[in-house]
C-alpha cells in the first residue's frame, strides 16, 4: 500500500497546524483585552500603586489600545472579515509592549522586562503564524453569511 502525498494523513497534520495556531491567538487575545479592561476598571491610585507612575491619560490611551488590540487580534479572524488585521492588531500589541518596556526601562524599572519581552514575542509569534504558516482566508462574497 502506497500514501500518496495528498493523502489524509498530510491533510490531518495542516488541520492540526492551523488548529493548535489558534491557542498562542487566543492567549494574546486573553492577556490583552484581560490586561487593558483591568487598568481601565482600575481606580486610579491602584494602577499607579501596581504599574508605576504613569500619568492618567497615557493610561487610559495604552489601556484602550491593549483591548482594541486583543479584540483586533481575535475578531478579524474568527469571523473570517478582513483576517490579515489579526497581523496588523498582532504587530501593534507587539508595538505596544515594547513602548511599556521602554516606559518601564526608563522609570529604572527592569523588574517587567522579562514579562515585556514575552509580551512581544508572543504576539510577534502570532503576526508570523497568521501571516506565513497558517494564514486565514477571508469570506468569499458569494456565500451567505
Amino acid at each position: 500500500m502506497t500514501i500518496r502525498s495528498d493523502s489524509r494523513p498530510d491533510s490531518l497534520g495542516r488541520k492540526a497546524l492551523r488548529s493548535t495556531v489558534w491557542v498562542p491567538q487566543l492567549l494574546v487575545a486573553a492577556i490583552f483585552i484581560g490586561a487593558g479592561s483591568a487598568k481601565l476598571a482600575m481606580p486610579y491610585a491602584e494602577v499607579v500603586h501596581t504599574f508605576g507612575a504613569i500619568p492618567q491619560p497615557l493610561l487610559i490611551v495604552a489601556s484602550t489600545l491593549e483591548v482594541i488590540g486583543g479584540l483586533g487580534v481575535l475578531l478579524p479572524s474568527l469571523t473570517r472579515i478582513a483576517p490579515s488585521l489579526t497581523v496588523w492588531a498582532a504587530l501593534g500589541c507587539a508595538l505596544l509592549q515594547a513602548g511599556a518596556a521602554l516606559f518601564h526601562l526608563l522609570q529604572g524599572d527592569t523588574t517587567e522586562l522579562p514579562l515585556n519581552l514575552a509580551l512581544i514575542a508572543l504576539p510577534l509569534a502570532v503576526a508570523w503564524l497568521r501571516w506565513r504558516v497558517a494564514p486565514i482566508r477571508p469570506r468569499t462574497k458569494n456565500r451567505p453569511i
